[in-house]
């Protein structure tokens, strides 16, 4: 295993880091950690016995959650990528996008450094003006964004780094694929989602009008029924 490559820093703890976590907390394995931590009335005794699983990802993590069929593609029983462009990232346009808009560089974007960052970040994702009141953007930034900057740079490193490594990478699998695209996206336009849908051998592309970047939150009816009927396979 390549500890260098980005799908092994990217899928879950290695083995390496599973021990040194136990060896800090002082346990033998992750058996007695679930048994330390879970209550037995609600730990289930039984094994899980999941053969498979459908893997949803959307932007960035839709790019990392895209390393499960590339490596594991028999557990992997369908995907669904929301507005992630994989294999199709492309940084300079990206960062022209951002410098047009008045934002310095990717970082700038990807790390806010207050919560007027995370203001512009939502005012780019949405298709309508996004409406965020400067208290509840003080607080979520506060609580979701200051704690994990270190870990957003580290991504965000990973990511510039690396883009070559994953423009060139061959996802050379048959897995239905279910690509959801806002039609109005500015940071990972559609035809980064028609691209994709070209490319992958097993996949439909579905849009939502009047949607930027972030179909899940802008627009959540469209979007759950899309993965209902096109994902689950059920009536909507």
């Amino acid at each position: 295993m390549n500890p260098n490559s980005f799908e092994n820093r990217h899928i879950g703890a290695s083995s390496d880091d599973v021990e040194n976590m136990l060896n800090f907390i002082g346990l033998d394995s992750i058996d007695q950690l679930i048994k330390q931590t879970i209550p037995n009335s609600i730990l289930k005794k039984e094994e899980l016995n999941i053969k498979s699983a459908k893997f949803f990802g959307i932007s960035y993590r839709g790019l990392a959650i895209s390393e499960f069929p590339y490596q594991y593609e028999n557990q992997v029983d369908t995907l669904t990528l929301i507005n992630a462009p994989t294999k199709f990232l492309d940084l300079k346009n990206l960062e022209k996008f951002l410098i047009k808009e008045g934002i310095k560089s990717v970082y700038d974007f990807f790390i806010p450094s207050d919560y007027k960052g995370l203001k512009e970040q939502f005012r780019l994702a949405y298709h309508k003006r996004s409406w965020l009141p400067d208290f509840i953007a003080k607080s979520l930034y506060l609580e979701l964004c200051k704690p994990y900057v270190n870990g957003w740079t580290e991504i965000v490193d990973d990511l510039i780094n690396n883009a070559s490594e994953l423009q060139n990478r061959d996802y050379e699998f048959d897995i239905p694929t279910t690509l959801i695209w806002g039609k109005a996206d500015r940071i990972i336009p559609v035809e980064i989602g028609t691209s994709l849908n070209n490319y992958f051998r097993n996949s439909t592309l579905h849009l939502i009008d009047k949607c930027g970047h972030l179909p899940t939150i802008e627009k959540p009816k469209q979007f759950l029924n899309i993965v209902i009927k096109n994902v689950l396979q059920q009536d909507v």
